[in-house]
């Protein structure tokens, strides 16, 4: 159904003519300038959370953009349609949100290069992911103004969802315990972790944690609120039309009816449990904790004893070793 959108493309997706400005933003002469410099004390001034520090994945600007899109072209593309979905290989997946969640970068100028450059069974699965779904998930945003909310969700999920609000849950975390990655499931804690740390998350992984935690709260319209918020707090690519895509997504939008089950009804089910059969788990949860080296202002101290504990969960010797290592670096510094 949605996949012929992708082949109207072509002949219309042409090289975009250069243009030159003709608009004067009336900047006065004693405006900040912007530099690498300045950029720090900047951004200090601004009225964000500070808490939410930069991230160390990605660096802002067309050029950086560009970088990016050429290294997925020259490295990553050619293993798109088979990698894709394991969150371990990042070079497998663009990377590209940030630029295009910015406009440092257009879709437009992604798919030409892409296109010239890949093969075309690769670039045939990309551009289906880049154009159909991004697309209509701006669609969905354009044309519903409810898309922030549970009235956005399908009839028959909402329905399903809402018969089974009195569903016992395995547990129940308040907003505070899941932005701190303070659940008892050592996978779900490396994604959220992953988006404090870098602002960005696998998108295969990203549906896990959003249909997780359906089941940590009690209904959908709470559920929807903390990944709204968790999401638009974290993500550089939050507040755009392809997250909330993704966000409602999570509750049935683009999909359809699977077997019935408690908390989720007929609303599809992925199990975090069953991931380990979809990619390396342990390897997962090893490379978040060894890549934790920001954010600490963020973290409080008990974080160090999570970890430890996460580790001795997962039954994995190697990385029972690397998160001790890291308690012992956060008694130093903490």
């Amino acid at each position: 159904m949605l996949e012929p959108l992708a082949h109207h493309l072509w002949p219309v997706a042409n090289p975009l003519p250069r243009v030159r400005r003709r608009v004067d933003l009336g900047f006065a002469d004693d405006a900040p300038v912007v530099t690498p410099a300045t950029i720090a004390s900047l951004v200090a001034g601004c009225d964000v959370d500070q808490a939410v520090g930069p991230s160390p994945m990605f660096r802002g600007g067309t050029t950086a953009g560009r970088a990016r899109l050429h290294e997925f072209v020259a490295r990553g593309l050619a293993r798109y349609a088979d990698d894709r979905n394991d969150p371990n290989n990042l070079e497998a997946v663009s990377r590209l949100s940030p630029w295009l969640h910015f406009g440092n970068v257009s879709i437009h100028e992604v798919l030409l290069t892409a296109r010239a450059a890949g093969p075309a069974d690769a670039y045939a699965k990309f551009e289906d992911e880049a154009v159909t779904w991004r697309e209509l998930a701006h669609n969905f945003c354009h044309w519903n103004p409810k898309h922030r909310t549970v009235a956005g969700i399908p009839a028959w999920a909402r329905e399903q969802l809402a018969n089974h609000e009195a569903d016992p849950r395995p547990a129940l975390y308040t907003l505070d315990q899941l932005e701190r990655a303070e659940t008892a499931d050592p996978l779900w804690n490396a994604m959220q972790r992953s988006y404090v740390r870098d602002g960005w998350m696998h998108n295969y992984v990203r549906m896990l944690w959003g249909k997780a935690v359906l089941m940590w709260t009690r209904d959908a319209a709470e559920c929807l609120a903390v990944l709204e918020h968790l999401n638009n707090k974290y993500s550089l690519d939050g507040r755009d039309p392809n997250s909330y895509g993704g966000i409602m997504w999570t509750f049935g939008k683009f999909d359809r009816p699977f077997y019935r089950r408690p908390i989720y009804g007929t609303v599809r089910y992925q199990s975090l449990k069953a991931a380990a059969d979809k990619f390396d788990v342990p390897g997962y949860i090893r490379r978040s904790v060894l890549t934790l080296k920001r954010r600490w202002g963020a973290w409080p101290g008990r974080l160090a004893v999570g970890l430890k504990a996460e580790a001795r969960r997962a039954r994995d010797p190697g990385m029972e070793g690397a998160k001790v290592g890291l308690v012992l670096w956060w008694a130093r510094v903490g």
